[in-house]
């Protein structure tokens, strides 16, 4: 049975749904409240564990996904700033071959 109500199946039980959604609701209102479940302390303790070792596991991840940031905004900027510059000579060789042409035109 424990199985089962792990797995999310169907259990078989003798309480109608109002009851069961009334003890979750008092055991949320618990749980708001810090009052203690009625949980094994062992049980309370290894889950504790897990959750340390997930929340340890998401800041490595978090402080990951920050350095990738980081790191792709100054490739951003750094592209950026190689085209406003490649932008600026290649403007400036439009110009120079076109008064380089229209000389040549003058001299024709």
């Amino acid at each position: 049975m424990k199985v089962a109500q792990k797995r999310g199946q169907r259990v078989q039980t003798e309480r109608t749904p109002d009851e069961i959604l009334d003890e979750i609701k008092l055991g949320e209102v618990k749980l708001k409240q810090g009052a203690p479940l009625k949980e094994d302390p062992d049980k309370l303790e290894q889950e504790i564990k897990r959750l340390r070792r997930k929340l340890s596991v998401d800041r490595s991840t978090l402080k990951t996904f920050k350095l990738v940031t980081e790191q792709l905004k100054q490739s951003h900027s750094r592209r950026m700033y190689f085209v406003k510059h490649f932008k600026g000579h290649m403007i400036t060789m439009l110009q120079y071959t076109f008064n380089v042409s229209g000389f040549l035109c003058l001299i024709c």
